[in-house]
């Protein structure tokens, strides 16, 4: 309901009659809206970075948790919703950076510290770019790429994850880079344009 319809008019009155249920049970179990909302979005696993035993693993485990996230267009819905209803209302924001953004930023830093300590990078603010960069690329093509090829995109996806990752990490530990598909050159050389000429010294005369 708050997906397709917003903080507007996710009140009890509405929930109750989505959900067909009186409004004496939802105020008896939760002192707001906000907190029902809150309450929910915690039976659906926010995607939040975990201990996998490396920075890779961490990396690929925390990116391959958003297809769950994004491969149900209504959950989906409630994170958009969310980034948008919080810079309007002050309440809302502060749950959701209570009960969402601050948790999932210090999971972010858990995995930060334990490449340092497990001796995988010197380098802790690079680890940061490069969460940023995986979690960018992959809402970037699931935005853009998902709504006419779901199916094939839910199946694609991990290997994607793999990649983002790879090249990530690649440019934090200057390993090699993945190889992948070379991109097409945006400008080929014209094969009939001719040399410039050479213009021959003159000799001095005298």
């Amino acid at each position: 309901m708050y997906a397709r319809e917003g903080w507007s008019r996710f009140t009890f009155e509405s929930i109750a009659k989505e959900a067909q249920v009186g409004k004496p049970g939802l105020y008896r179990r939760w002192d707001t809206p906000l907190d029902l909302l809150f309450d929910a979005l915690a039976q659906l696993e926010l995607p939040i970075p975990r201990d996998r035993g490396s920075l890779r693993a961490d990396l690929v485990d925390y990116g391959m948790q958003y297809i769950r996230w994004f491969e149900k267009d209504e959950v989906a819905g409630i994170g958009a919703r969310l980034e948008m209803d919080r810079r309007h209302n002050p309440a809302l924001r502060q749950h959701y950076d209570e009960r969402a953004r601050h948790p999932r930023l210090a999971a972010e830093q858990g995995v930060i510290d334990r490449a340092v300590g497990r001796g995988e990078t010197t380098r802790p603010d690079d680890v940061r770019l490069v969460i940023d960069m995986m979690l960018g690329a992959l809402g970037v093509r699931w935005d853009f790429r998902h709504a006419r090829h779901i199916a094939q995109e839910v199946n694609e996806f991990p290997s994607y994850v793999e990649r983002v990752v790879a090249l990530a990490m690649a440019g934090l530990t200057n390993a090699e880079l993945p190889a992948g598909r070379p991109a097409a050159a945006t400008n080929p050389p014209d094969q009939t344009t001719r040399p410039a000429a050479t213009v021959k010294p003159r000799r001095a005369s005298g």
